[in-house]
């Protein structure tokens, strides 16, 4: 059995439990809402918008890039890296790591913001600094041409 039939299958089961997503969208019995296709865009899309482009592309079965060559190992340990983006089936847990990421973003901002000021404060004194010395010279230099 070819996989775009053995997916039929599994839309065909889960209609039977009573998933709606596996229905079929339209009175004519055409189309479904979901499709293979967009099971792969969705594969597609949350690897790429990982950063994982290529390997999203190696996922699919393209050719993709004659550049990305990476060992079996690299890439299963690659997959078990963004395998909770793929299991939509677990949004809470998806939820929660949102959640937990825009934290970290929230804390590295104010921390991002706290640095900035103090590097603004180091590069007042150190002009001062310059300031301080350039007069210090000036007044030695008179002291001493006295």
């Amino acid at each position: 059995m070819n996989l775009l039939r053995a997916f039929e299958q599994v839309l065909l089961h889960a209609v039977k439990l009573g998933g709606k997503f596996a229905a079929f969208e339209n009175v004519q019995k055409r189309r479904r809402k979901i499709t293979f296709h967009s099971m792969r865009r969705f594969v597609k899309g949350s690897i790429s918008d990982l950063g994982y482009s290529d390997f999203s592309e190696y996922v699919l079965g393209h050719l993709g890039s004659t550049y990305y060559r990476r060992s079996a190992k690299d890439r299963a340990i690659l997959f078990r890296k963004i395998e909770p983006y793929l299991t939509y089936l677990d949004q809470q847990s998806l939820e929660r790591r949102g959640a937990d990421l825009t934290n970290r973003l929230e804390i590295m901002e104010r921390e991002n913001q706290e640095l900035k000021h103090q590097m603004q404060s180091v590069t007042r004194l150190c002009k001062k600094s310059r300031i301080l010395k350039n007069k210090w010279d000036l007044k030695k230099r008179e002291y001493l041409n006295t």
